[in-house]
């Protein structure tokens, strides 16, 4: 499982230390990629790289059974890309990150839990109900998400 954390502070840090609580006794494959250079407070017994490029990011996603990460465009693009299952966790206040987790966990896309009632366990038991291939689901969602990269590369290249 793959723990990808994002988002601006106190909240990154925030959701770091409810894993790393929920993680202490637990002898489950874990990765956790911390989204900043800032030290860590805490002592993780599992794998732990503060950034990593593109192309790393998306070669761990890959290989991972689940992934839990923030609701941001950019991630649930790279998530419908590479087929991969998922938990969402949106970023508390940001209402954009909040509709869509909760729009995609209405359609049947990815499990979704606000932070402030993240649980581990309930997250690992929710995610295998959805599915993990969602390009052969719905054509649809693929369609969307070819789309905003499109605007992203257009925005990028202006």
């Amino acid at each position: 499982m793959l723990f990808l954390l994002s988002g601006p502070e106190p909240q990154r840090n925030i959701l770091e230390e409810i894993i790393y609580k929920q993680t202490k006794k637990t002898n489950l494959n874990l990765m956790l990629i911390r989204g900043t250079n800032q030290p860590s407070k805490y002592s993780f017994s599992f794998p732990i790289m503060n950034l990593v490029n593109k192309t790393q990011l998306q070669d761990y996603i890959a290989i991972t059974k689940l992934v839990i990460c923030r609701a941001g465009y950019s991630s649930i693009m790279d998530l419908v890309e590479l087929r991969q299952r998922a938990v969402l966790v949106p970023t508390p206040g940001q209402t954009e990150q909040e509709y869509l987790a909760r729009h995609l966990a209405e359609k049947g896309y990815f499990y979704s839990m606000p932070q402030n009632e993240f649980r581990l366990e309930t997250a690992i038991q929710k995610a295998s109900d959805y599915p993990a291939d969602l390009s052969s689901e719905n054509k649809l969602l693929r369609y969307q998400v070819e789309k905003l990269k499109e605007k992203k590369n257009k925005q990028v290249n202006n």
